[in-house]
């Protein structure tokens, strides 16, 4: 008899497990005493966004590489690996609305109606990308603070970038997503 309330419960054991196995996460039990351990189901994606030191690390070489390297066209080019497509379009658009020459059909009224409804064209800035001075000198990023996550997959970072030659400051809000795997930046509140 005894044989059977032990057969009974470890079955009943048994079959509790692995109804809880279909959860989100699982909790095992850790072997050495010293509490439990939460594993992600081994389905679910990996927010890379959550380490905040790795982005602040990934965030703060993107814009030191692209604004310290000599070759212009190939820093812009890895530049714009880190963006966003619609990101890369609304600032391009913006950069050829600053320097029209009339040859262009963009206009104010245009890129208001293309881009407003994605992103605040108040600050879209109206020099290049990252920065707004054309040329500068040795530039370092000197804050680089998680402010807040926008969403599941979209974080906010303060940027403070500075020309540490022409004694220039850039204050920026960057939001930084996450997209199949990768970081990329999907807009910059240029303030100054």
């Amino acid at each position: 008899m005894t044989r059977f309330f032990l057969f009974v419960a470890i079955s009943l054991m048994l079959a509790s497990c692995s109804a809880g196995s279909s959860s989100a996460n699982k909790v095992s039990a850790d072997t050495t005493g010293m509490g439990t351990t939460i594993q992600k189901k081994e389905n679910a994606p990996d927010n890379i966004l959550a380490d905040t030191v790795k982005v602040k690390k990934w965030l703060t070489a993107v814009i030191e590489n692209y604004t310290n390297g000599e070759a212009l066209n190939d820093n812009f080019e890895n530049l714009k690996q880190s963006l966003t497509a619609d990101y890369c379009n609304y600032k391009q658009d913006a950069i050829n609305l600053e320097y029209d020459n009339g040859d262009t059909a963009l206009t104010e009224e245009t890129f208001k109606k293309k881009w407003q409804d994605k992103y605040n064209i108040k600050f879209v800035g109206s020099g290049g990308y990252i920065i707004s001075a054309q040329d500068n000198g040795k530039v370092k990023v000197t804050t680089c603070n998680f402010i807040k996550n926008k969403g599941q997959n979209a974080a906010l970072y303060k940027v403070v970038i500075e020309d540490l030659d022409y004694k220039s400051k850039f204050n920026r809000d960057i939001k930084v997503i996450a997209q199949n795997g990768k970081l990329l930046i999907d807009d910059i509140v240029e303030y100054d």
